[in-house]
């Protein structure tokens, strides 16, 4: 059983692209494997097994990704860390919230949230919440609710992070 999906907002060249890729690496570096996940940055996932996975919610293995192109921490923004995770936090689980309330086969959302920056002008931190179109709109919530709390431990206190599992990512930014 294969799956492969890609963020709503990719284009088609990207997407026909990371199939390439994901194929490639499924073939050459995986060739005995009976289970094999391939992340495309934070841009798609594809999932490979000898055992049918579909429709079943897998919120692990969880893996982090900082924007190599962002490499300040939260420290570099605001002296109020606290106040930074707070509306990380509740940008976060709004976007989580429209995600996993909309449209069945669409669990995606995006939400901006502002903070204190008293250390620079980046002010707005940006989310990203997805979850794959197998699983239920409750799986959903509940793998992305899974996802929101691991930012402190997996993120490092970057300002910038992706985490992707097997059924959903999240992803910040605050450029």
């Amino acid at each position: 059983m294969c799956l492969v999906c890609f963020r709503l907002d990719i284009t088609d060249s990207a997407c026909k692209k990371f199939i390439s890729l994901a194929t490639n690496a499924l073939i050459t570096q995986c060739p005995r494997q009976q289970v094999v996940i391939v992340w495309y940055c934070d841009q798609g996932v594809a999932r490979y097994s000898n055992e049918s996975f579909l429709g079943t919610m897998h919120e692990s293995p969880m893996i982090a990704m900082w924007n190599r192109e962002n490499s300040l921490d939260i420290w570099d923004l605001t002296s109020d860390k606290n106040g930074f995770m707070q509306v990380l936090i509740n940008t976060m689980n709004k976007a989580a919230e429209n995600a996993s309330s909309g449209a069945v086969d669409k669990k995606f959302a995006t939400q901006e949230g502002r903070f204190k920056a008293n250390l620079t002008s980046l002010d707005t931190v940006y989310t990203l919440a997805e979850c794959t179109p197998d699983i239920t709109l409750r799986e959903c919530n509940h793998c992305l609710g899974v996802t929101i709390g691991n930012i402190s431990e997996l993120c490092n206190v970057k300002a910038g992070c992706t985490l992707m599992c097997p059924n959903c990512n999240i992803r910040y930014d605050t450029y």
